[in-house]
């Protein structure tokens, strides 16, 4: 991939209280594709002390979509998800 100034790997390092050991918790950013003008990330791995614990793959993606008004509405939701 050429130089795109794209974020490929975000860490975040933080101190155990008990153990006092550095824990590093990372995402890491794979297979940018351009969506509506914008390159995307189709895979996502996520690391914990540099062993990974999920990947996600993206399968489709769409921006700047109309949502409906009571999107934010706990009601609406409650009403959507299927039970």
């Amino acid at each position: 991939m050429p130089k795109t100034h794209l974020p490929l790997r975000r860490t975040f390092q933080w101190r155990d209280p008990l153990y006092k050991d550095k824990n590093t918790d990372a995402e890491e950013y794979d297979n940018y594709r351009p969506v509506d003008g914008f390159l995307t990330p189709y895979s996502i791995s996520r690391f914990k002390n540099d062993e990974m614990v999920r990947q996600y793959y993206i399968v489709k993606v769409s921006f700047n979509q109309n949502l409906p008004a009571d999107i934010w509405s706990v009601d609406a939701a409650d009403r959507r998800i299927k039970k």
